[in-house]
């Protein structure tokens, strides 16, 4: 390629000279038709004048012969001339123009090795890392279009990794669990890291200064040349070549730092590494995996929906029902354990066998809980964040009708008391169907909230209720679940009883409300 712009430099040179070589003696070739034109008139204008006054032919051609050498003369001096400045002139546009060139080529041959430079690491870099990482708007745009076509964790995922390459040279995904990150997927690496090898890695948080920030601030954490030693401390043995730039983001599911993203820019600059856009990744990624049972709840009601009705059975009457034992909640976050609509009940000794078996990340997300039986089969009304999963098999929904002379519904708790003993008094003879369906409603929310509480929150329960000092400990999150609770509950039943506290005490407090402290908020009704 460099020879033929030499090429195509002197044939354009070559052009530029004969060009104004002619343009030259073109001028001088037209002055000289012009002055030998003058001489023939001359010439004629003697002869006729020899004739005329008796003056010898002889001396009139001497005469018109040394005007013409004479002639003759200058024009060839003229185009020497002439000469001389187009040849001199060619050479100034030459030398400028060569100057040119030796720093285009100068400019060719310095891309030329970048682009060998770059073909080189291509050629020593796995598949998934061909893609140059600093991709574009539409690279992102197409990101999130299919991180929303997911409808389970493990594809969420995969494809946010997927993505995340598109954006850093090297990329490691951790996931959380007691207070490690532990390697689950890996691109970009040409020293042994990839998708086997990264699920040897487990780093304490709290011993690396990029993982501790990201996971207990929430935020993108950022290493420079002059403090690599976390990078190093983050890959371990896969750590060289070290890179000089690297930062942590974050994946937070429902306030809490459920994974961390680890991207390094390798052996390329640190510009390489697009920071806005994984941080818009992690963060799209964070709101499809909390609304994944949201989604499966309604795709399964929406099947339900779409059922042939069947004949509606006779409702029984109303009995006293004893649930079974809450069981442990499933949560949706493992690769190939999760199941839509569906509620398992998981002995402990199978929940820590199931941990990490298949390698894959378990990011926890709204509890599967199993609702109590509805006295009146009516779906929650004003759901929290956290959906309820609908029952395995919707059956059809039993024709409601008021009920006369309705006091409460007698449902037995897991602590041996009925939900009509807590709430005596609460509704009134001749209540309204919409009126118990609220004080359900509004029961099973707040048993949710507290069960949420004591499942995130297991070692604090326990110290708490030795300590009797279970509010002190649990204080933020008490008073979060209190806000939602007294914003979705309607006031017509909070003015009447406070399930809430109720379910503190009896799910926390294990049915002791001293162990709640003393510092604990009372119930915002009074208890007759």
């Amino acid at each position: 390629m460099v020879h033929d712009n030499t090429q195509s430099l002197e044939e354009k040179l070559q052009q530029q000279a004969s060009s104004l070589l002619a343009k030259r003696f073109g001028s001088i070739e037209t002055e000289v038709q012009r002055l030998q034109s003058s001489i023939n008139e001359f010439c004629e204008r003697l002869l006729t004048y020899a004739d005329s006054n008796q003056v010898s032919t002889e001396e009139v051609a001497d005469l018109s012969a040394h005007v013409k050498q004479t002639l003759n003369e200058e024009s060839d001096r003229a185009s020497s001339l002439a000469v001389a400045e187009a040849v001199a002139r060619s050479e100034q546009e030459f030398q400028r123009s060569l100057a040119e060139s030796e720093t285009q080529l100068a400019e060719l041959r310095a891309q030329l090795a970048a682009s060998q430079e770059a073909a080189a690491f291509v050629a020593v870099s796995p598949a998934d890392a061909a893609t140059p990482p600093a991709g574009g708007f539409d690279i992102l745009r197409n990101a999130i279009t299919d991180l929303d076509r997911q409808r389970t964790q493990a594809e969420a995922l995969t494809t946010l990794v997927s993505y995340a390459a598109r954006f850093a040279p090297r990329i490691v995904f951790f996931v959380i669990k007691s207070g490690n990150a532990i390697g689950w997927k890996a691109s970009g690496f040409a020293n042994g890291l990839d998708e086997d090898t990264v699920r040897t890695l487990n780093v304490p948080i709290p011993s690396v200064r990029l993982l501790r920030e990201s996971v207990d601030q929430h935020l993108t954490a950022t290493a420079t040349a002059e403090t690599m030693n976390d990078s190093a401390a983050i890959l371990g043995q896969y750590g060289a070549p070290r890179a000089e730039h690297a930062v942590t983001i974050p994946l937070t599911v429902r306030g809490k730092a459920a994974a961390v993203l680890y991207a390094d820019c390798g052996t390329e600059h640190g510009s390489s590494i697009n920071t806005e856009a994984l941080e818009a990744l992690l963060h799209v990624t964070s709101l499809v995996v909390e609304l994944l049972p949201v989604r499966r709840s309604a795709a399964a009601t929406s099947e339900a929906q779409a059922q042939p009705a069947a004949k509606p059975p006779v409702a029984p009457p109303v009995a006293p029902v004893t649930p079974p034992q809450a069981p442990t909640p499933v949560f949706y976050g493992g690769l190939g354990d999760e199941q839509a609509a569906k509620v398992e009940t998981i002995p402990p000794s199978e929940q820590a066998a199931q941990a990490f078996a298949s390698a894959a990340p378990t990011i926890q997300t709204a509890p599967v809980v199993t609702p109590l039986a509805p006295e009146y089969a009516v779906p929650v009304s004003f759901a929290p964040a956290p959906v309820q999963q609908p029952a395995p098999e919707p059956a059809p929904e039993p024709i409601h009708k008021p009920i006369p002379a309705l006091t409460a519904v007698p449902v037995t708790t897991s602590s041996g008391s009925s939900e009509a003993q807590k709430s005596s008094g609460i509704l009134v003879t001749n209540a309204s169907e919409a009126e118990v369906r609220a004080h359900n409603d509004a029961r099973r929310f707040a048993r949710l909230l507290v069960s949420e509480i004591k499942l995130y929150n297991e070692a604090k329960v326990s110290d708490g209720r030795r300590s009797h000092d279970l509010y002190e400990r649990l204080k933020e999150d008490i008073d979060r679940s209190r806000q939602m609770y007294e914003k979705r509950v309607p006031p017509t039943v909070a003015v009447k009883y406070d399930y809430f506290y109720d379910e503190l005490v009896h799910t926390l407090a294990e049915g002791d409300s001293a162990k709640l402290g003393h510092g604990c908020p009372g119930p915002t009704v009074p208890v007759s």
